[in-house]
């Protein structure tokens, strides 16, 4: 927040002289490499209680085996930089499915989560475009997903 009200002060034209301008600039750059300094995904990971998450990948109903799947934990901030997602993701994991399709992650830290894809022999990760969580964890429960159907095309990958 402190960010947003130096940053609004620059811009309003507050800032009369050179050195006030330089001032309030080193202190935003101050603000936000605070706020970027947040503790890594590794040191997000706190001992408490945890849960499950399980899903399917299929291809025409097939269950489709060594697609690589990876949850993305979704830290929420109530802070200036915290309004980008893409830079406050947490801890993640990753699995690949068995030959039915299945995955199934064990022992997750509760707390909301996103779900990315890549089929074997893909590069890219593939998730559903929405706002919401793909997952929720709740202590000592197994979360059911949504399959994940590799017969849809991805939003942007299709033929014009």
């Amino acid at each position: 927040m402190r960010a947003l009200l130096i940053l609004a002060a620059l811009l309003s034209g507050c800032a009369t002289g050179d050195t006030d301008r330089a001032t309030l600039k080193d202190e935003l750059k101050r603000e936000i490499l605070a706020e970027i300094g947040d503790p890594s995904p590794e040191r997000t990971r706190e001992a408490g209680p945890t849960g499950h998450v399980e899903g399917r990948v299929h291809l025409q109903n097939e269950g489709v085996a060594g697609c690589r799947v990876k949850l993305v934990q979704v830290l929420e901030s109530d802070r200036f930089l915290g309004t980008f997602e893409e830079s406050r993701r947490g801890v993640e994991h990753s699995t690949v499915s068995e030959a039915d399709g299945h995955f199934a992650f064990r022992d997750v830290p509760c707390g909301p989560y996103r779900l990315l894809w890549q089929p074997a022999g893909d590069s890219g990760w593939i998730r559903r475009l929405r706002e919401k969580p793909d997952a929720r964890v709740e202590a000592g429960k197994t979360s059911r997903v949504a399959d994940i159907d590799l017969a849809r095309t991805p939003v942007g990958t299709g033929n014009p």
